[in-house]
């Protein structure tokens, strides 16, 4: 839990987990979420935290064309869900 949340800070000794959206299913609705670790063969470990509290829930291995990154800051994405997605708006116009 820890290093979930120190991945969400904005310190600048601490290395944060990059932001993304996430299309899970090939729906067009997408989620938001947090790369934790990026594998050799295209596919990509994604934290999609629960809403409105960030250290519960769900990991799951997608490939990387499901992902946009998110040009914010992880404490802003995080900050977003804990207000159950009030802010997207503005994080989403950061997308790439």
């Amino acid at each position: 839990i820890a290093t979930i949340a120190k991945g969400f800070s904005n310190s600048s000794n601490t290395k944060s987990f990059p932001s993304v959206t996430v299309d899970l299913y090939g729906s067009g609705a997408v989620v938001l979420g947090f790369i934790m670790e990026e594998h050799d063969d295209g596919l990509v470990t994604v934290f999609v935290p629960s809403s409105p509290v960030l250290t519960i829930g769900n990991v799951y291995i997608v490939k990387a064309e499901q992902m946009s990154l998110i040009n914010a800051k992880s404490q802003d994405v995080a900050d977003c869900l804990s207000k159950w997605g009030m802010g997207s708006k503005k994080l989403l116009s950061k997308q790439e």
